[in-house]
């Protein structure tokens, strides 16, 4: 994961302006992109939702087995916990839409 971290920042550095979706289960992942990103602005958005809404929407798509429970209940308690948060969206309160407007919002800041 290090060197995506890198390539990421090398993109930057280029002058390409860069997207990442990164769920960071390792918590040395994190350390690593806020080392590799630390000279460029990076706008850090944490979403949230609680896990009843997560089980509700993981059982809309398909069977829901105790494995995915067990991991879903995982990244509600500990994913991102130490995230630096430049926004946070609670995706049970605003739809997809409005969590895009929020995010282009603080991109405009």
């Amino acid at each position: 994961m290090k060197a995506l971290h890198q390539a990421i920042a090398e993109l930057a550095r280029q002058g390409y302006l860069v997207i990442v979706d990164h769920i960071f289960y390792d918590e040395q992942w994190l350390e690593n992109c806020k080392k590799a990103w630390k000279d460029f602005p990076v706008i850090w958005v944490h979403l949230v939702v609680s896990l009843e809404e997560l089980l509700k929407r993981e059982g809309e798509r398909k069977k829901i087995g105790e494995h995915t429970k067990e991991h879903l209940q995982y990244c509600v308690r500990r994913l991102h916990k130490n995230m630096p948060k430049s926004l946070e969206i609670d995706t049970s309160k605003v739809s997809p839409k409005e969590a895009a407007e929020l995010i282009l919002q603080e991109l405009k800041r």
